[in-house]
């Protein structure tokens, strides 16, 4: 719930911070969304969501603590998808019982193969490739916001899949 709430302050802000800005122009529909909650459906093929990192604290250097932040913001929006994602395909199962460790572990890889999320060696992490980043803002203590987009064809459908 506190991460909620810091989502929702940050995004209502985000216009005051100056920062850099890449990818498709937000539109004002997506910002109205976008401080009604962390992450919604678009269409059937996307998905938007905010994702927000701190940097360490132990560094000093700009271009270091921003890397940082990028990387949590990256790594805590992979969990938090797969976390939402997870409790939509438990919602659209109705028949008792089910299995939840295997209804994870069958939609974890079933995004992994789809691109959705990707695992991490050491430090480097890198987007997954169905994500676009929308707009990417950094605050004055360097901590990133980014909106990204998910787009993977029928994805809503296969979310929501119960086979």
């Amino acid at each position: 719930m506190k991460i909620r709430i810091h989502a929702i302050v940050v995004a209502a802000i985000a216009v005051a911070i100056i920062g850099c800005a890449t990818g498709a122009p937000v539109t004002p529909d997506m910002e109205e969304e976008l401080k009604k909650k962390v992450g919604y459906w678009v269409d059937n093929h996307t998905f938007v969501v905010i994702a927000n990192g701190q940097p360490t604290r132990e560094l000093v250097e700009k271009k270091d603590r921003r890397h940082t932040s990028r990387r949590d913001a990256i790594l805590f929006t992979q969990k938090w998808v797969l976390d939402r994602f997870y409790r939509m395909r438990i919602s659209a199962i109705t028949e008792k019982p089910i299995d939840y460790r295997i209804v994870e572990i069958s939609l974890m890889n079933e995004l992994a193969r789809m691109g959705i999320v990707v695992g991490t060696k050491d430090d480097s992490v890198r987007l997954p490739r169905t994500w676009t980043v929308l707009r990417e803002l950094y605050d004055r203590d360097d901590a990133c916001e980014m909106i990204v987009q998910i787009r993977y064809k029928s994805l809503k459908d296969i979310i929501y899949r119960t086979k």
